[in-house]
Parts: structure tokens; sequence; C-alpha cells
């Protein structure tokens, strides 16, 4: 997800779709592919 958002030129959207995951869903925490995404920004 990540890389596509970059190819696309929307990497300052990440931010707002991560916090909105991790609201909505309860097991993103537990979600490899979610921490991973989350570590690359911060």
């Amino acid at each position: 997800m990540t890389k596509s958002l970059y190819r696309a030129g929307r990497l300052d959207e990440i931010s707002d779709i991560l916090e909105k995951t991790e609201q909505n869903n309860l097991r993103a925490h537990n979600d490899a592919a979610f921490n991973f995404a989350k570590g690359l920004l911060t």
C-alpha cells in the first residue's frame, strides 16, 4: 500500500490512512504489515 501511494505521489496521505486504520481495526497493532508501514514513517 505505501509503495503504491509513494508512486502516486500521495505519500503525505499515509499518516492519515494509518491513523484511520488503527482506529477502525482492533487488530491493527498485531498486524506485521501495519507495524512495518508505521515504522517506516516514524
